[in-house]
């Protein structure tokens, strides 16, 4: 037995054993005839796997990558680098470094026990990487070079 949804999952050759139900529409509103609904190729994901890209030709929307020797390239184009280094420019990468033993911190409770140390002015932000590593960023170039 089959069900409606495997109908598209099969080949045109096996439909003529499946029942086919056509709900009553008005014969001003389409222009698809019964017998294109059946011949018509199955739907897949295959087009969208195997590379086939529906996109606008003009820029793509991320890097193309290459296989450079052993290892994937990307090219990144100077407005995105200068971007990112300018994202990067107050940021900090930390890791916290219990005895054995302590309980460890959720991420709230550090931000807020760093928050009550550093008294800072500005706004500044922590992102978890996990396994205790933090990324740590800070509005201000004072606040900063005073961690």
């Amino acid at each position: 037995m089959t069900f409606n949804w495997q109908a598209e999952l099969t080949s045109p050759a096996s439909l003529s054993s499946i029942p086919v139900r056509i709900a009553p529409t008005p014969i001003a509103s389409t222009s698809v005839t019964v017998a294109q609904l059946i011949m018509a190729p199955p739907k897949s994901f295959a087009p969208a796997v195997g590379g086939f890209c529906s996109l606008p030709a003009e820029e793509p929307p991320y890097p193309v990558p290459c296989i450079k020797g052993d290892s994937l390239s990307i090219r990144i184009c100077q407005d995105e680098y200068v971007k990112g280094l300018t994202e990067c420019q107050f940021a900090l990468r930390g890791r916290l470094t219990l005895s054995k033993g302590d309980k460890p911190y959720t991420t709230r409770d550090l931000a807020s026990k760093l928050g009550k140390i550093w008294k800072m002015v500005h706004q500044w932000k922590m992102v978890p990487l996990g396994r205790s590593f933090y990324d740590f960023l800070f509005e201000h170039p004072d606040d900063f070079s005073w961690i």
